[in-house]
């Protein structure tokens, strides 16, 4: 009965690994040429929402200063900051004028201002900011990332393959940049995966997850979707349950944005706690997940766990490490599956350590996971 049990979570394993593997690949060919060029006229509007972020805040705008795009404006919402990010903004934005280059503009929301209109703060603020832009096409970042100079003269070639804009959302890559120890190692792992999922739920036309630092879409279609109200009653998914409301709407077509040149990185977590506050208030969106993906995440995860316990419970119910045969299949279809990604997203230093990598994974989706969609933080 056992072994019935643990071979068939490893063929739910394979199915899925399988299926993720070809969903890459198919987001993979549809990406644009990179020899399309640009539409350096595409107007595009930064939107950013701060608190408290007057040390981090710089390397952001640097960064915003050196792009090659054309055509853009940078709206950052300060949300309620009490150290000096509005005035950093402002005096940025001064001078900026002065030099004749991009405009900034600050958007201060006042404290209990989200209260009042019923949304999390962080979604308040970027409804403001989003109320204050010029143009129709929208990039997120936060500030506290580090795009390239080339990342939006990317997306505007994403969001007009053929040189007009046809309001796709777009999702891209959020990486965190290589440090020493255990901590980093594996928020760029379950990063790394969170991508894969996220590229070949889009390559089979099924996009369910974004990140917010590296995110876009059209003003209009923010409109048209009623604004966040999809999901004010999650503090975060500004970025996952939007993406699943214009999949359920069939409201505009997703892409995922592949060019390494698109990526937007930051500094990961140096701290067990300050990770686990950050994933505790990611996955909290994941109760407002539609039934499908709740589906198929359950199934996947839970699947793995089995093929885990597999090892265990078969040595000691009959002294066998049949187990370890079965986990050590899944694992070769999952290196084949992964191999792609990982040189997608520049992340091949951790295929060494994916066995132990990915049992700490099993871990973070057996307890973490969980824990963020039921305890529901209530502070950003």
């Amino acid at each position: 009965m056992y072994l019935a049990l643990f071979i068939t979570a490893l063929g739910i394993q394979l199915a899925y690994w399988v299926g993720l593997g070809i969903g890459f690949s198919r987001a993979r060919k549809s990406q644009p040429h990179e020899t399309g060029g640009s539409p350096a006229d595409l107007p595009i509007s930064v939107i950013v929402a701060a608190r408290n972020e007057e040390q981090r805040l710089p390397t952001l705008l640097d960064a915003l200063e050196q792009q090659t795009h054309g055509s853009f404006e940078v709206v950052i919402a300060d949300d309620g900051s009490t150290d000096g990010t509005a005035e950093l903004i402002e005096a940025r934005a001064a001078l900026w004028g002065e030099r004749g280059g991009t405009r900034l503009r600050c958007i201060r929301v006042q404290e209990g201002e989200a209260e009042t209109e019923g949304l999390p703060r962080k979604k308040h603020a970027l409804t403001r900011a989003i109320a204050g832009a010029d143009h129709d096409r929208l990039v997120f970042t936060d500030a506290d990332c580090e795009p390239s100079p080339n990342w939006l003269a990317i997306l505007a070639r994403h969001a007009a393959p053929n040189g007009v804009d046809d309001g796709a959302v777009l999702t891209g890559y959020g990486s965190y940049k290589k440090q020493p120890g255990l901590l980093n190692a594996f928020v760029r792992y379950e990063t790394l995966l969170s991508a894969f999922l996220a590229v070949s739920a889009v390559g089979w036309k099924r996009p369910f997850m974004a990140v917010g630092r590296n995110f876009s879409y059209t003003k209009s279609l923010f409109e048209r979707l009623g604004g966040f109200e999809h999901s004010a009653a999650s503090l975060s998914g500004d970025d996952d349950l939007l993406v699943q409301e214009v999949s359920r709407t069939k409201a505009a077509p997703v892409r995922y944005v592949l060019d390494p040149d698109s990526f937007v990185s930051s500094n990961a977590p140096t701290t067990f706690g300050g990770w686990l506050r950050q994933k505790l208030r990611h996955t909290s969106a994941g109760r407002y997940y539609s039934r499908t993906a709740k589906a198929h995440l359950l199934v996947f995860h839970v699947s793995n766990l089995v093929l885990w316990l597999g090892v265990p419970v078969l040595r000691i119910a009959s002294g066998s490490w049949l187990g370890v045969g079965l986990l050590a299949v899944r694992f070769l279809v999952q290196r084949a599956a992964l191999r792609p990604a990982e040189r997608a997203f520049g992340s091949n230093d951790l295929s060494l350590y994916q066995p132990f990598l990915d049992g700490l994974y099993l871990l973070y989706n057996t307890l973490v996971a969980p824990a963020g969609a039921l305890l529901k933080p209530k502070r950003w």
